[in-house]
């Protein structure tokens, strides 16, 4: 696993540096879903942007939507899937869904 990585500009100076959080824990949160091994639970990224002096951090599974999926992984025969009968994409991930939230 990758935790961090410093990224040069075309001068061969320090343009940006980009880190992983990941956490090892049996849930993701109190009252989540208990595995029973620990497990790596991604909890976002930091992108610093060293010459303009500027950061975005990416939380993951972000506040909206409240429970977000993200936090249930490795369930077996009791994953969770939005996809419907005719395996149609859900509209959430259509091309008009994921332009408009990234606005």
């Amino acid at each position: 696993m990758v935790t961090y990585e410093d990224i040069y500009d075309q001068a061969g100076e320090l343009w940006k540096v980009w880190i992983d959080d990941h956490q090892f824990r049996d849930r993701a949160f109190p009252g989540a879903t208990t595995y029973p091994e620990e497990q790596d639970f991604y909890a976002g990224l930091l992108m610093l942007d060293m010459q303009l002096e500027h950061a975005t951090y990416v939380p993951h599974p972000g506040a909206d939507p409240p429970g977000h999926e993200g936090w249930h992984f490795n369930r077996g025969p009791n994953a969770r899937t939005d996809a419907s009968p005719s395996g149609s994409i859900p509209e959430m991930f259509s091309i008009a869904s994921l332009v408009a939230r990234g606005n």
